[in-house]
């Protein structure tokens, strides 16, 4: 999970130059459709390694904060 994450914040911190790429060639007149392209494969990696992430703390401690909600204990009471 911390290789994951490292690699996570790593990944976000990256996609700001792309960012600026893109904004460039959409103002310059350069290879948006390359911009763009880098920037959609950047995006994929990010959300993969946020599933490595959610994957880890799934097995770690049984939870998906992308899908498990909190249960109130007054939910779990027999009647």
């Amino acid at each position: 999970m911390i290789k994951a994450a490292t690699a996570w914040d790593k990944a976000v911190e990256d996609r700001i130059p792309l960012m600026v790429q893109l904004d460039k060639a959409q103002k310059d007149g350069g290879d948006v459709n390359t911009a763009q392209r880098m920037l959609d494969l950047h995006d994929e990696q990010i959300e993969a390694l946020q599933n490595q992430i959610y994957d880890a703390r799934e097995a770690l401690w049984g939870t998906r904060p992308d899908v498990d909600e909190p249960q109130d204990s007054e939910d779990e009471s027999d009647d």
